[in-house]
């Protein structure tokens, strides 16, 4: 349950680059750099079990990522990073499939230079697919457009200048290649497997180092593992006591000790920790008020990206989620449509008008909603009878105001007429 409360003080990955590449060179990951490189050497004469080791170094790679977006700046260990789910590498394989099939697509179908801009677009686009893999685990996410431009947008420079060291790293390896010659083939095969292993692992390293940079955008908050603060305010001597509740399992205590807090505090991560226990042990009705009072305020940070999975979140525990406020319902809908999120901007505003009547609320959600819904393939037919639906209100709303406006003449019409004969 801990998590860091200053990203901003997060030096970027371009000034840590001696520790960056030194990551490569501890012990775990070293082993496993060489071992699924003689795996590799192994199995030469077998393309197929080749696969092996590739899914293998895949495996342990994301464990990188992940383990340095939550703060860990130290490679797992072998067990614990070729453990875990085989589905994070089924996904991989979908997104890898997907990729392909969409560059053979555009280029039966449309022409070979689009096919080429495609392919182009699919490589910058990569490292966020990855990210949102290790992130969310959904291949649907990871493939988003929407999602993965909000990803971009919230790293802003940081994204572009990491693009441009992991294409130095890849053009290096052929240098490197070159340089060690062909000699003798097994060798330089054992030695282009590792160069290109190490590479691999640093890059991914890189990915998860620029989501703990940016966890606040991201809305991934990580824990701590290198700062240690020296000052134990109020505040500090509540969270480790909220630590220890939660960990002899008294919720509903740590619970109250996060409603003694939240008043005080001005902490964003301090709300994102107690909606992450309140999701895991809460109940429904204190899930939703919760939420009412917490995404106005993270909405206010502009943090795009951070509500989005926020809402996902809730909406696990809280099926029907969505705020009361008609003000807050549509703000919190185009908040996740400027994610890419138009799944979550359709549920939100779907039957808007069963709760609500009024005219200007139910037109400015139902154009949201048709905007969302043109977005998703399976339910695009449906957007032109919000439209129609909407433009038949604004119509309706016109003709009322006109009525207002000509009544409203009528009597003043009426007065001066009684005062004149007075």
């Amino acid at each position: 349950m801990k998590h860091l409360g200053a990203a901003h003080s997060v030096a970027p990955f371009w000034r840590e680059l001696p520790s960056i590449y030194r990551y490569g060179f501890s012990k775990d990951a070293l082993m496993a750099i060489f071992g699924t490189s003689l795996l590799s050497q192994l199995f030469i004469h077998f393309p197929l079990l080749l696969l092996v080791p590739t899914m293998l170094l895949t495996r342990y790679a994301f464990s990188c990522l992940q383990k340095t977006a939550g703060g860990k700046m130290h490679p797992p260990e072998l067990g614990e990073g070729f453990s875990g789910s085989v589905k994070l590498l089924l996904q991989l394989i979908g997104v890898n499939i997907l990729a392909v099939a969409l560059i053979i697509v555009v280029a039966m179908f449309v022409h070979p230079t689009a096919a080429i801009v495609v392919a182009l677009l699919e490589v910058i686009a990569l490292p966020a697919v990855f990210i949102l893999l290790a992130i969310d685990e959904d291949l649907k996410e990871a493939v988003n457009f929407g999602r993965i431009s909000q990803l971009v947008a919230s790293t802003g420079i940081s994204y572009i200048v990491l693009l441009t060291f992991i294409a130095i790293m890849i053009s290096s390896i052929g240098i490197l290649n070159a340089l060690v010659g062909d000699a003798f083939p097994h060798i330089q095969f054992f030695i282009q497997n590792t160069i290109s292993s190490y590479y691999f692992v640093i890059i991914f390293h890189m990915l998860g180092y620029l989501v703990f940079q940016n966890q606040e955008a991201l809305g991934f908050y990580a824990s701590d593992s290198t700062q240690q603060d020296t000052i134990r305010s109020e505040q500090k001597i509540q969270e480790a006591r909220i630590e220890v509740l939660v960990k002899e399992g008294e919720y509903e205590s740590a619970l109250e000790v996060y409603r003694q807090l939240l008043p005080k505090s001005l902490s964003p991560v301090l709300w994102e920790r107690c909606l992450t226990l309140m999701l895991a042990v809460g109940s429904q009705t204190e899930i939703t008020r919760f939420s009412d009072n917490y995404l106005p305020k993270l909405m206010s940070r502009n943090e795009e990206f951070a509500v989005s999975k926020m809402f996902r979140s809730i909406i696990e525990k809280v099926p029907n989620y969505g705020p009361e406020d008609p003000e807050l319902r549509i703000s919190l809908a185009h908040t996740l449509y400027n994610a890419g999120d138009f799944k979550s901007t359709a549920k939100l505003l779907n039957n808007f008008h069963k709760r609500y009547e009024e005219a200007t609320y139910v037109i400015e959600a139902y154009t949201l909603l048709a905007n969302a819904i043109e977005k998703i393939p399976t339910m695009a037919s449906k957007a032109e009878s919000y439209r129609k639906f909407c433009n038949k209100l604004i119509k309706e709303n016109q003709e009322k105001e006109q009525l207002q406006q000509e009544s409203v003449m009528f009597e003043g019409f009426l007065k001066s007429s009684e005062s004149q004969s007075e």
